[in-house]
């Protein structure tokens, strides 16, 4: 059997331990509700920036505008290119029709009798 001395000594012990404990359980009650707090600001956080997948999406719309851009570039680079074409075609014609006027200009420069015979010949007098 326990003394007195000892029943008193052990409702002590118990006395301490339930102090411990309640004083843990209020630890834990305050660290609960942090850990709630923190899930609902992460979760808050989530819904700001999109969801679980936003960087997927982000990524997804940024590799599709790319692509459109790139389609674009690549369909004016070709107008463009046809157009240098163009130009450099009509720029050659221009320089044999500039050389045929200087030819022509030439001739009616060094034969003007010739070319005035052929006026009266052809009823051309007033050209």
């Amino acid at each position: 059997m326990l003394t007195q001395q000892q029943y008193l000594n052990c409702q002590e012990t118990v006395a301490v331990y339930q102090n411990k404990i309640a004083e843990e359980q209020v630890k834990l009650d305050e660290i609960e509700e942090t850990i709630k707090k923190f899930e609902r600001q992460i979760l808050n956080q989530k819904r700001t920036l999109g969801g679980v997948n936003a960087v997927q999406e982000t990524k997804y719309l940024v590799n599709k505008k790319i692509k459109i851009l790139e389609n674009r570039l690549n369909r004016t680079t070709q107008k463009y290119n046809s157009v240098v074409t163009q130009n450099t075609n009509l720029n050659r014609d221009i320089e044999s029709l500039h050389r045929e006027s200087s030819a022509f200009e030439g001739y009616f420069h060094k034969h003007p009798k010739e070319i005035q015979k052929g006026h009266v010949q052809y009823g051309l007098q007033d050209c």
